[in-house]
């Protein structure tokens, strides 16, 4: 195939350089198939050149289905969970790093009565939130269940 056989069927400038006659070339096509770039242009071309083929049309439709509708879908499916499974980790770092220069600046300039003082407050307030973390995981699951469930509890 030549530049004059993909102007001879009306496609534009550079389309002769999308063809199967080395592996490059074919990675060009494929690549610009799977961006779905003026798809329709070299699929008629190529339609034309086989002589109206089906196996033609159903190579790239077949091409298209399991590249841009499965394994593009899936690629951008890990990459967006690795990002929140990243983001998430870094949120936890931080709220680590904020909970230390807090408790740090807390600490800093106290005596030894204060510090006991403020250890005593620190665990009441732990033990605050845990009894307070358990009420709500209790009430996520009671809200799960059926209401005629909730009444037989």
């Amino acid at each position: 195939m030549t530049m004059a056989d993909f102007q001879a069927a009306g496609a534009g400038n550079f389309y002769y350089l999308m063809n199967f006659n080395d592996f490059p070339s074919a990675l060009i096509v494929l690549f610009q198939q799977m961006i779905v770039n003026n798809w329709y242009v070299v699929v008629g071309f190529y339609v034309d050149k086989t002589g109206n083929s089906m196996a033609t049309r159903l190579f790239f439709i077949s091409f298209w289905i399991i590249v841009v509708l499965i394994l593009m879908n899936l690629i951008i499916a890990m990459v967006l969970q690795i990002h929140d499974g990243l983001q998430e980790a870094n949120d936890e770092k931080f709220r680590q790093i904020d909970i230390r220069i807090k408790l740090y600046n807390e600490l800093k300039d106290s005596n030894q009565e204060q510090l006991k003082q403020k250890l005593r407050l620190a665990m009441r307030t732990i033990v605050e939130l845990e009894r307070q973390l358990e009420l709500e995981e209790k009430d996520e699951k009671n809200a799960i269940l059926l209401p005629s469930q909730q009444i037989e509890k």
